[in-house]
């Protein structure tokens, strides 16, 4: 009884599924950013202050001239700019004009590998969706630690938060594995606990797009050739690569001819990621398939 009772002094207590649904989903939006191309991307967000700074994915905001956000009492506010973002986790802290409204609280320890987790967004526009899982592992990726978890996220749940069973985040919905059987990865609250909810806003028109870290995505061994080719001129900054490129789309064994031999060596390392993952080869399709570009 002491250990469960400790256990619940940290995590808070454990609501049942519709109950927490009941109390996390005001706090919870769906995002539209029309970036310059004129696409729409629609993603997902979740209040961590109640005077309007929300939590996203990078990916969803990045390149956007602008950005609304709505919640599902139905009110639509607009997002005037970016607070603070980690490119590299892919995060971002943004502004919505609201003041009073209910804010999630971001824990971050890890959570148990085997515990229960919810994600809360708009899997392909279906807003304002529950769905529950487990966290299936804790892993590490490109350096970076990955929160596996099985809750079912479609494109459109990106930037939502997945929630333990005390509706606390514990992550921020990010990337899945394309081809998988719900092998979703969220980015872990500590992360988002270091970014800097004191900056200034910046507009959109003054915050600069990034190049975004390429996808991970299965493919058919009769893909893997060409895939391999895009990963390689999707990051090296060469003639050879942006020649080759184009004959990758075409040629599945495009990458072994013509090229230049120091592109190869150049990127021994990513080759090194690649062969322990096994299932995934890194394309230029960013971001993984719960993106909604």
């Amino acid at each position: 009884m002491a250990l469960l009772f400790a256990s619940f002094g940290v995590f808070g207590q454990e609501f049942k599924p519709e109950a927490l649904y009941k109390k996390a989903v005001p706090s919870v939006m769906t995002l539209k950013a029309g970036k310059k191309d004129g696409a729409v991307v629609l993603g997902s967000a979740f209040l961590i202050t109640n005077s309007g700074i929300a939590a996203t994915a990078w990916h969803v905001v990045n390149g956007a001239t602008q950005v609304s956000a709505r919640f599902s009492d139905g009110e639509e506010f607009e997002v005037s700019g970016l607070v603070d973002k980690d490119e590299k986790r892919d995060l971002a802290l943004i502004r919505v004009k609201i003041f009073g409204r209910p804010e999630l609280t971001v824990v971050g320890d890890d959570p148990q590998v085997g515990s229960r987790a919810y994600v809360i967004g708009a899997p392909l526009g279906l807003e304002f969706s529950i769905s529950e899982g487990l966290l299936s592992q804790i892993q590490r990726i490109d350096n970076v630690k990955q929160y596996q978890f099985s809750s079912a996220a479609s494109p459109g749940n990106s930037g939502g938060p997945l929630l333990n069973v005390a509706g606390q985040v514990i992550g921020v919905v990010s990337w899945q594995v394309k081809n998988g059987q719900n092998l979703n990865f969220a980015v872990p609250s500590s992360y988002l606990l270091g970014l800097d909810k004191t900056l200034p806003t910046l507009p959109w028109d003054t915050v600069r797009p990034s190049t975004l870290p390429v996808a991970a995505t299965t493919v058919t061994d009769l893909e893997k050739d060409k895939a391999l080719g895009r990963a390689y001129a999707a990051i090296a900054d060469s003639s050879a690569a942006l020649s080759f490129q184009g004959q990758s789309m075409s040629e599945s064994n495009a990458y072994r001819r013509g090229v230049d031999p120091w592109l190869y060596s150049s990127q021994r390392e990513m080759i090194a990621a690649i062969d322990p993952l096994k299932d995934f080869v890194f394309g230029p399709n960013y971001f993984r398939s719960t993106s909604t570009k």
